[in-house]
């Protein structure tokens, strides 16, 4: 079995061992909600559109069945209800998981209630607040349907939520369409966890006889780092994923697992705890010393400088796509067909036809010789 497979059965278990039948998260849901998003947007025989998938908020791992204590982190949900706004603006369409109660594209202007007092009270003692930034969260929802909300409250929900709407969107979108996919990973998911078998039904004694409490705490297994995500979940989708840290070097040594170690993010950003929301580094490339800062400046949020930058790293972007053809008659097609496809990148050809998607990948094409397989790259 290969490790892929491995990685995919401890995260499927993970998945079913910890997500309860009462949770909220239901994969049912997931796949019909998505399923209609990515039709009305993407599906074939439509032109093909761009779809950022935004993960964001924390995630919490529950210390009891009731949810009443847990741990979690200081994640609001900030940077991405922010960036989701900028890659509406882009002319993406967005699929929002979130962390239930954490800041939301838009309305996160009113969720601390701050804004009620940055109204204007005229002569009667009236205030009257600026609703733009409603009114703008309605049209994304409601009318024009381009924004997709999606919820987790827990690591498990949130690797159940993940799963089933890359998933989804592959099987909708289909391998070539998936290269539109930005998948774009801000939250901050839990790396410990207690199982659910071994969480107390009721809330836990806060008057021991002990002084003491000792919990024992099991590592979440990896999606990400294990390549599942990108390959057999949501294949060809292009990633950003973020680091946060308190040292400017453990982000130079991390990158180096990133980029170097897997073979499934494009562009990984780097941030500093003390610093990260007025600039953040960006990596695209295994060499930690080329990387790009980005400032906020004189920008209300940095993200509208950050997803500028990998909204065109991702324009540019073109994976790899291998296409095998089996018991060729004319030998001169198809070395034409070749010679066409490796043409600057830009030929459109294929022995039975023309695909119009092939001009946004590399392609290599296998040809079928004899019992060997020639590959013309």
């Amino acid at each position: 079995m290969s490790s892929l497979e491995d990685a995919s059965r401890a995260v499927d278990k993970f998945i079913s061992d910890n997500v309860p039948p009462e949770s909220t998260v239901s994969s049912s849901s997931i796949v019909s909600r998505v399923t209609a998003f990515a039709q009305k947007w993407g599906g074939r025989g439509l032109p093909p559109s761009k779809i950022a998938v935004i993960t964001s908020g924390g995630t919490v791992a529950p210390l009891e069945r009731l949810h009443i204590r847990y741990i979690t982190n200081l994640s609001t949900g900030q940077r991405g209800a922010a960036s989701a706004e900028q890659f509406l603006a882009q002319g993406y369409q967005v699929i929002f998981l979130h962390k239930q109660g954490s800041l939301l594209p838009f309305t996160r202007y009113y969720q601390s209630g701050m804004f009620c007092l940055e109204g204007n009270e005229d002569e009667k003692g009236d205030v009257s607040v600026d609703l733009t930034a409603a009114r703008r969260f309605h049209t994304m929802v409601k009318k024009e349907q381009r924004l997709l909300l999606l919820h987790f409250n827990t690591v498990a929900e949130y690797m159940l939520v993940m799963r089933d709407t890359l998933m989804t969107l592959s099987h909708v979108l289909g391998e070539m369409r998936s290269k539109w996919v930005h998948l774009y990973l801000v939250a901050a998911v839990a790396d410990f966890y207690v199982p659910y078998t071994e969480l107390p039904a009721e809330k836990i004694d806060s008057k021991p006889m002990e002084d003491t409490m000792t919990l024992y705490l099991q590592k979440v297994p990896k999606a990400l780092s294990r390549g599942l995500v990108g390959n057999l979940w949501g294949k060809n989708v292009f990633i950003t994923t973020f680091k946060l840290e308190t040292r400017r070097e453990a982000i130079t040594e991390k990158l180096l697992r990133y980029i170097n170690g897997f073979n499934n993010i494009q562009v990984v950003i780097g941030n500093l705890l003390q610093t990260c929301r007025e600039e953040v580094f960006l990596y695209d490339c295994p060499d930690p010393e080329k990387f790009t800062t980005i400032r906020r400046g004189n920008l209300v949020d940095i993200e509208e400088a950050l997803v500028e930058a990998v909204v065109a790293r991702h324009n540019a972007w073109r994976p790899r796509c291998v296409v095998c053809v089996g018991n060729p008659k004319d030998e001169e097609l198809i070395r034409e067909v070749c010679r066409r496809i490796n043409e600057g990148g830009k030929a459109v050809a294929f022995a039975q036809g023309q695909n119009p998607f092939y001009k946004d990948f590399d392609v290599e094409l296998k040809i079928e010789t004899g019992n060997e397989w020639q590959s013309f790259v």
